[in-house]
């Protein structure tokens, strides 16, 4: 709306938008074994479709134009800051580093950011400073992973001391499961005939412990050692839930996630099972 799109423009972008991102929750849904996860994501799903819904209706309501609390709901959307509360650095298993992510962050616009890498916190002070410059808050955040019945659940935490130690003793265990993880699956795939330098896929987090290892490290690996033509095809060939090369994890119970992360005085979300 602030760059010349009328009010009509307006409201198709937004059914195309609604429209795509109900395709990929249904998707992607669907293509989830584990029925916890179906659920999720289909629960998104559906609002995507009410969305859509209330759009298309909107469109017929009055041949002048279209309802005005739609109209509202998009011009609220247009000026309201752009937020984006889970991101992950070279700390986990991105590929920015902290201060690069909040560099590039800032330059889509993004005014209030989260770095909630898996299992560490080890990106948010550099990402803290590259903040303050950029004029981006920066909320406290992390991902810490819980197991149940033998199922990823992402945990994320906002708002909690990320100097604690406490916090700091739990997840330096995280992460060494997390190591101990990637050797057995790396061992695993070696005994498929699939070869890679375990010291040089673990360097990272061997070198500086405060990183944490993940499956998207032996994905990058396998793709360099042209095993794969992408890091996709590493994990539906290789890596995923049912693959040659998959190894469950080992953790913690989500309610004992929780219960560190009240402890902390944080504010928990469960995410997506993976």
């Amino acid at each position: 709306l602030r760059r010349g799109v009328d009010d009509r423009q307006a409201l198709m972008i937004g059914i195309r938008c609604e429209r795509g991102s109900h395709k990929f929750f249904k998707r992607y849904g669907e293509r989830f074994e584990d029925s916890e996860g179906k659920r999720i994501f289909l629960e998104f799903a559906d609002e995507e479709r009410e969305h859509l819904d209330l759009l298309i209706e909107s469109t017929g309501r009055s041949q002048r134009g279209w309802a005005w609390p739609v109209r509202g709901a998009i011009l609220a959307r247009a000026f309201s800051p752009l937020i984006d509360l889970h991101t992950h650095t070279t700390a986990s298993d991105g590929r920015e580093a902290p201060a690069a992510l909040v560099a590039r962050a800032a330059a889509a616009g993004v005014e209030i950011l989260s770095v909630t890498d898996h299992d560490t916190v080890a990106g948010c002070a550099e990402a803290a400073t590259e903040a303050r410059t950029r004029g981006v808050q920066l909320v406290t955040g992390i991902e810490i992973t819980a197991v149940l019945d033998a199922t990823d659940v992402h945990v994320l935490g906002y708002f909690f001391d990320s100097q604690c130690p406490a916090l700091d003793e739990f997840l330096a265990t995280q992460r060494r499961w997390r190591l101990d993880r990637v050797r057995q699956i790396v061992a695993r795939l070696a005994g498929l005939g699939v070869h890679l330098d375990a010291d040089a896929v673990l360097a990272p987090g061997v070198v500086d412990a405060t990183k944490a290892a993940g499956r998207p490290w032996i994905a990058r690996a396998l793709l360099a050692a042209g095993h794969v033509e992408s890091v996709t095809e590493a994990f539906d060939r290789w890596l995923g839930r049912g693959r040659p090369a998959f190894v469950p994890r080992v953790g913690v119970p989500p309610a004992e996630v929780f219960d560190r992360i009240i402890t902390l005085a944080a504010s928990p979300r469960s995410r997506t099972p993976a």
